[in-house]
């Protein structure tokens, strides 16, 4: 457990080329800072672990040739993004829940198009109660977005200014008619 971690870089940080297997970890209180960062060519394996209370930043940090791959985390309350993605990073998120972020998004893809591509993958998560629940700037990056539960996010369920391609159909947004979407889906209210 770490807790109340004050004008810091990171609680956790996986870097050159490392690598980390984390389960039930929590982190509790991260102020003008990431609760962790996964950057350098580095993989985190973390699973079964709570985050919550963030400020400032967002709550994890991938980039750099980062590597994160997550199951069943609860990341919540924070006024940055649940997890932002950049520079050749790749993040698989299973079975987790992200909400609470008030200021940012559950999830962003930062990447811009002179950068490595990222690879999201989410599969099976919620991701509720945030400003935006996914932000995507990309023009190169892949995602694998499928079996989540976006609801109920303040701005955006989505928010897409890259050019590239996602297909976000195979996820629940809060009503069965879908996301509401010029000119796409008119009659969308989720």
């Amino acid at each position: 457990t770490v807790t109340n971690v004050l004008n810091g870089y990171g609680a956790v940080e996986v870097f050159a080329d490392s690598l980390a297997d984390i389960s039930n970890l929590t982190i509790d209180g991260v102020s003008r800072g990431e609760a962790l960062n996964i950057f350098d060519n580095s993989k985190m394996t973390l699973s079964d672990s709570l985050i919550s209370n963030i400020n400032w930043w967002e709550a994890i940090g991938v980039f750099d040739f980062g590597n994160l791959t997550a199951k069943n985390v609860k990341m919540t309350n924070g006024t940055g993004d649940g997890i932002d993605v950049y520079t050749g990073s790749v993040v698989d998120l299973q079975g987790s829940v992200i909400s609470g972020f008030t200021y940012g998004a559950g999830i962003a893809d930062y990447a811009r198009s002179d950068d490595p591509a990222n690879s999201v993958s989410l599969k099976n998560n919620e991701i509720k109660n945030n400003n935006t629940g996914l932000s995507l700037y990309s023009d190169n990056s892949s995602y694998a977005i499928s079996g989540n539960s976006i609801h109920d996010n303040a701005s955006y369920g989505l928010e897409s200014y890259g050019t590239a391609a996602t297909d976000v159909s195979n996820n629940f947004w809060g009503d069965p008619s879908g996301p509401y979407n010029d000119p796409g889906n008119l009659a969308g209210t989720g």
